[in-house]
C-alpha cells in the first residue's frame, strides 16, 4: 500500500513538472501525457528497482533513480510534445526534469520504500 502512495505522489509530481514546463498554454492532453507516461515509468523502476538506503539518507541507488526520474520525465515531455500540439522547447524540458528530479529526492529522503536488511 505505501508503494501505491509513493507512485501516486510521484504522479503528483508529474502533473505539477508537467504543468510548470508548459505555463503559458496549459494544454490539457500535453499534461495528462506526461503525467501518465512519467508516472507509469516510475511505478516500473520502483518495481524493478527500490530504494533501499535508510531513512534520511541517500546512497547511490537513490542517485541512480533520481538520473532515472529525469530520464522518464524527458522522454515523458518529448512523447507529449510529439502527440499534441505544444511546441517543443529546451526551457520547457529542463524545468519538467528539474521538477522531477527535486521530487523525487524530496520523496525518497524522509519515507523509504524498504530498509536496508541487516
Amino acid at each position: 500500500m505505501k508503494a501505491l502512495w509513493k507512485n501516486l505522489l510521484m504522479g503528483l509530481i508529474g502533473v505539477i513538472g508537467a504543468a510548470f514546463s508548459d505555463m503559458e498554454t496549459l494544454v490539457p492532453a500535453y499534461i495528462t501525457l506526461v503525467t501518465v507516461l512519467f508516472t507509469v515509468q516510475y511505478f516500473i523502476k520502483n518495481w524493478l528497482m527500490p530504494s533501499l538506503s535508510d531513512k534520511l539518507s541517500i546512497d547511490t541507488r537513490d542517485f541512480i533513480s533520481a538520473g532515472l526520474a529525469a530520464v522518464f520525465m524527458s522522454v515523458s515531455v518529448y512523447a507529449a510534445t510529439l502527440l499534441t500540439d505544444v511546441e517543443f522547447t529546451w526551457l520547457a524540458l529542463w524545468k519538467a526534469v528539474s521538477v522531477a528530479v527535486v521530487g523525487y529526492l524530496t520523496k525518497t529522503v524522509p519515507s523509504k520504500s524498504k530498509t536496508i536488511p541487516r
